[in-house]
């Protein structure tokens, strides 16, 4: 089974789950996309959730440790609270584009074939079109762009690696693939949080 977060853990999440709403709330269009894709696929929603959750600690604990960079590339401990929700919008969002896949290609049981691989590698630059409009930051869209870039340079949309990709996108990578592997899914049974 899942281990449960101690309350101190739950606590933090809460007042900045807080703040991320509030930064949600001047986003119409992103909200209405999380609506769509809580009624399109609530397993895609919960992962969301699990993701930002996941990503908040780590990103909180990661700051606090070792700083932010900032786009100098300078190594900050200010305004922690406030990147960590920047880190948080992007974290919810950071799937939004699956709503432009087909559902049948994130249930397959079995592998996608090339094309459907296509469909699936082509979510992170959808997400970035659905909340063109909207006032997220550019960290967020960030995050929505690049958490599936890998440090060697095997990932996607753009093959970058290493510290080339955004600190918070690497944050979201980590989350995902941790949230992802201890998971329940159609074409992979859950494995314990140690491995």
């Amino acid at each position: 089974g899942r281990m449960s977060l101690p309350e101190a853990a739950i606590a933090e999440l809460t007042s900045i789950a807080q703040l991320i709403a509030s930064e949600l709330a001047h986003c119409d269009d992103a909200i209405v996309a999380l609506q769509d894709l809580a009624a399109a696929d609530a397993y895609a929603m919960q992962r969301a959730i699990g993701v930002t959750a996941i990503g908040l600690l780590l990103g909180r604990r990661l700051m606090k440790d070792a700083g932010w960079i900032d786009f100098r590339a300078d190594r900050r401990f200010d305004r922690i609270d406030e990147r960590v929700v920047q880190l948080g919008l992007g974290l919810i969002l950071h799937d939004i584009g699956k709503l432009t896949v087909p559902q049948s290609i994130l249930v397959k049981d079995g592998p996608l074939d090339d094309a459907e691989w296509e469909l699936v590698r082509g979510h992170p630059l959808a997400g970035l079109d659905l909340v063109a409009q909207t006032q997220i930051s550019a960290v967020a869209r960030t995050v929505i762009r690049s958490h599936h870039e890998r440090w060697d340079g095997s990932g996607y949309p753009e093959q970058i690696a290493g510290d080339a990709i955004h600190q918070y996108a690497r944050i979201a990578a980590v989350a995902d693939v941790y949230d992802a592997v201890t998971s329940e899914r159609p074409y992979s049974a859950a494995r314990a949080p140690y491995v």
